[in-house]
């Protein structure tokens, strides 16, 4: 599993949305799955702390009986979270959270990425269509059309 994400795949090449759009889908589908299997990884680690910490706790409260040593709840407590297994456990735990928050973020920053190539691709076509004419009062202007300009004196004929 990939835990820091290639910032690049955030870039946008603005000569070449179409390329753009169609690699969207994938990279979002790719870090989705990754944010997913590190949500997974991270669940697993701290169910897993949980029992290292409980069977911890029974180890030490058993060898205090076994030892007639009176230990206090907080004493129990502060014995589980100075040893060395449960430490690390949660150190692990902690690292696995973070690299899902990464992958999260990643996810939400490729749907704002997708926002933006929406809106650069409708002012791509905006400025595209705007250039080529626009829209008057009869429709669109498609340029150098003899059957369309044709057709359009035979209606302004019989209109008058």
């Amino acid at each position: 599993m990939q835990t820091e994400p290639n910032k690049h795949d955030l870039e946008i090449d603005r000569g070449d949305l179409a390329g753009e759009m169609a690699k969207q889908a994938s990279l979002y589908d790719y870090y989705a799955e990754e944010a997913a299997n590190a949500k997974a990884e991270a669940d697993r680690a701290d169910a897993s702390t949980t029992a290292l910490v409980a069977r911890t706790e029974l180890t030490i409260r058993k060898d205090a009986e076994t030892s007639g040593m009176k230990l206090t709840e907080g004493r129990i407590k502060a014995m589980v979270d100075c040893d060395p297994q449960v430490t690390a456990a949660r150190m692990d735990v902690i690292e696995k959270t973070k690299a899902w928050a990464i992958l999260r973020a990643m996810v939400s920053a490729l749907d704002h990425k997708k926002t933006m190539l929406d809106g650069l691709n409708r002012a791509r076509i905006s400025k595209a269509y705007a250039v080529s004419g626009g829209v008057d009062d009869n429709g669109p202007d498609y340029g150098d059309d003899p059957i369309g300009d044709s057709l359009n004196e035979i209606m302004d004929n019989k209109e008058n």
